[in-house]
């Protein structure tokens, strides 16, 4: 018997992401954004919330793109997690074992929500609880971008270039001006960005494209989770549709019928 179709998979150009807002009391220590990183699976969220159709989400820029560094992911380990909430000033209650109550905000997603709901299951097994807060998409992103958010899941999507770090990490670049929805705000790093934005020097973008990146991975002012690959469907009888890492349609534009077995003699 044929298959009803074949199935296609390929890059993308979606990044997906666990935003931290940098001005919440807690989150604006590093130890713990660094905690909470060491507490989530996210090799696992790829390979079986998601059943392996994600890649790594290693850079903003994509992975073929020639100043994109490949952050390091996040691996669990819940002692380093301890130790950070430890020095953080965070200790465990002797009673309950808690550390500190955080709230994620999402959209009414099924696929966040369930996200959600695999952080909490894991956080709290190191002290965090984890409260989840839906809502609908326009409400959700009008809280992120007030800075109403401590913790979201959102997505950017594009073919970026390096300019896009001055949007994402500059003081200036709050919104609504910008994309500084984690409202990340350091002297040092503003010093790169503003360079990064205006030079015009191959080698002086390559070397503040490494710089930014690292001190994102560093500091670690979100959360890398996934590149969520696109897939397609194909009718045997049809052949020539290429996948864009856009997801946009142009395909189709060379789709032709696939050649016709010769019947048995």
């Amino acid at each position: 018997a044929q298959p009803w179709a074949t199935a296609l998979t390929g890059p993308s150009t979606s990044y997906t992401y666990l935003g931290f807002n940098l001005q919440h009391p807690q989150l604006q220590q590093v130890a713990v954004r660094q905690a909470l990183a060491a507490l989530t699976p996210v090799a696992a969220l790829r390979q079986y919330l998601l059943r392996g159709v994600a890649d790594p989400a290693s850079s903003v820029l994509l992975p073929h793109h020639p100043l994109a560094w490949a952050a390091p992911e996040a691996h669990l380990d819940p002692t380093r997690a301890a130790a950070l909430l430890d020095a953080a000033g965070l200790p465990a209650d002797p009673q309950t074992g808690e550390r500190l109550t955080l709230t994620l905000m999402l959209s009414n997603n099924p696929l966040s929500y369930r996200v959600g709901q695999v952080l909490q299951q894991y956080w709290a097994q190191g002290g965090v609880r984890l409260a989840l807060q839906t809502m609908d998409w326009a409400g959700f992103f009008t809280a992120v971008s007030q800075g109403r958010a401590a913790l979201y899941i959102m997505s950017w999507v594009g073919d970026f270039q390096p300019n896009i770090y001055y949007q994402l990490f500059s003081q200036t670049q709050w919104p609504p001006a910008g994309l500084n929805r984690g409202r990340v705000n350091d002297p040092t790093l503003e010093g790169w960005l503003r360079r990064l934005n205006t030079t015009a020097d191959p080698q002086q973008q390559q070397q503040l494209a490494q710089q930014v990146q690292m001190f994102q991975h560093q500091q670690q002012l979100y959360l890398p989770l996934w590149r969520l690959q696109r897939m397609a469907l194909l009718r045997p009888d049809l052949q020539g549709y290429t996948l864009h890492p856009s997801g946009d349609y142009r395909g189709l534009l060379t789709v032709e019928p696939a050649p016709q077995a010769a019947p048995p003699e």
